[in-house]
């Protein structure tokens, strides 16, 4: 993080965290980056665009606390009757444990 207080470094920094943690938004007639590149960064921020060589893009990312990280799975779903489906789910593969090979359960994929 930055320690420097009340700087040019820290508007900048500020700036671009609010920009890349904030959920994705784009000015009318733009499309939102769905994933950052350096490169869409670089675009993103005018400050940005004078650094010629996308390392130092990085470099200045890094001094500003930001980090690669890989996405991070759902553990939710939207679906509000996720809950009774998963109880019946867990229901019906407990039949199928105690079953001694008498039941099955079969999976299938939806197709569209």
């Amino acid at each position: 993080m930055v320690e420097r207080v009340g700087g040019f470094f820290d508007a900048e920094c500020m700036q671009v965290r609010e920009r890349l943690c904030s959920p994705p938004d784009a000015p009318a007639g733009q499309v939102a980056p769905a994933r950052w590149s350096l490169h869409t960064i670089q675009q993103t921020f005018p400050f940005l665009a004078r650094l010629k060589h996308l390392p130092s893009i990085w470099k200045r990312l890094r001094r500003y606390g930001i980090r690669l990280r890989r996405g991070r799975p759902q553990y939710y779903s939207p679906d509000p009757q996720y809950r009774a489906k998963e109880t019946h789910l867990l229901g019906v593969l407990h039949v199928v444990a105690t079953s001694k090979g008498r039941a099955i359960a079969v999976f299938v994929d939806e197709m569209g």
